[in-house]
């Protein structure tokens, strides 16, 4: 296997198990919506949730990857290499980000985030800093989860 195949490869397992962790915390921070729901739901829902995550990460990941396996090894340049994890980093912040902003709106509107980013981001912009001190400990789980995705990336 060469080297860029073997670190995308590694890179998707570390991209699904960080939104398998966030699928966890997510259901443990909700609990109390999933109250009578069995424990066969939960595992199914768990691995449909796997399902889902393999498709989603191979498509927000699509471009960089192709681009990463060109033939060549484009990262043997080190301008390339930097320019390939700023935009992984980037890209995957954003989903992680939107994940960790649903453990606080499902609890309130009782459904995931859909379109709302997109429509409403005015609004979230002026409401950031009352949105960051009254969530505080969401904002903390993001900054370690896509601090980690990226340290672990480098």
């Amino acid at each position: 296997m060469t080297r860029p195949f073997r670190v995308s490869t590694a890179l998707f397992f570390l991209l699904m198990a960080v939104y398998s962790l966030l699928r966890l915390g997510f259901y443990l921070h909700n609990l109390a919506f999933f109250e009578g729901v069995e424990g066969w739901e939960i595992s199914t829902a768990f691995l449909h949730g796997l399902r889902f995550d393999i498709a989603a990460l191979l498509l927000i990941n699509a471009p960089l990857l192709v681009l990463f396996l060109l033939p060549g090894d484009p990262s043997r340049w080190r301008w390339a290499r930097v320019t390939l994890f700023v935009l992984f980093c980037a890209v995957n912040i954003i989903g992680i980000m939107l994940n960790v902003a649903d453990f606080e709106y499902f609890g309130t509107i009782q459904r995931r985030l859909l379109f709302e980013p997109y429509s409403m981001a005015p609004d979230l912009l002026r409401m950031a800093p009352s949105l960051v001190t009254a969530h505080s400990w969401p904002v903390l789980l993001f900054l370690v989860a896509a601090a980690g995705m990226c340290a672990v990336a480098l």
